[in-house]
């Protein structure tokens, strides 16, 4: 699925969102290095009000009250400089058989969502568009998911992903696809 962007009668892909894997999305921002994840964490054990979740090669608990939807968020860059964890997150990888586990010491995030008091949704950040940098390859284009910019978000649009869930919904009128975790909603805004 695609989502594209239209300002003064071009359209831009600036989107790929992949919803093969049970339990898992991938964002991948289109002519850029990176792509981001979202994905059920692997259950080691629970019980009513804690669950131990394999995370990164080792055990971590976490609340079901402050992670209901027990979601692991990844932002990944392939340009990402080398940091300090890298050996511990790669080695982890391996042992876990992962494919390319050298791939995982890209990682620029791999944190679970909490859920926030009176927010709406999780919250996975933004992307800054720049529509000069995309591409109107006809390939790339879908007339179903397209999202206008107006004359006053121009400037510096920003694209804000929010991650509606059973548990923690989002309660907006913005465009937003189905996937296997919930709904995907995409609202502009503008870096001032």
């Amino acid at each position: 699925m695609i989502l594209t962007v239209k300002y003064q009668n071009s359209v831009y892909p600036v989107i790929k969102i992949g919803d093969k894997a049970s339990e898992q999305v991938m964002i991948r921002f289109i002519h850029t290095p990176g792509h981001w994840t979202v994905h059920k964490a692997k259950i080691v054990r629970e019980d009513q009000n804690m669950a131990v979740v394999n995370y990164v090669g080792k055990e971590m608990k976490l609340s079901k009250s402050s992670h209901p939807d027990l979601i692991i968020f990844t932002a990944y860059n392939r340009r990402r400089p080398s940091g300090g964890w890298d050996d511990e997150i790669v080695s982890a990888a391996r042992k876990m058989g992962l494919n390319n586990p050298e791939r995982h010491k890209n990682y620029e995030a791999h944190n679970p969502l909490p859920m926030v008091s009176n927010v709406q949704g999780y919250d996975l950040g933004g992307h800054r568009l720049n529509l000069r940098s995309h591409s109107r390859d006809g390939r790339y284009l879908n007339q179903n998911n397209i999202i206008e910019i107006g004359q006053s978000e121009l400037k510096n649009p920003m694209l804000d992903i929010i991650l509606s869930t059973e548990n923690n919904p989002y309660h907006g009128d913005e465009l937003f696809v189905e996937t296997s975790l919930g709904k995907l909603f995409f609202k502009i805004g503008s870096i001032s």
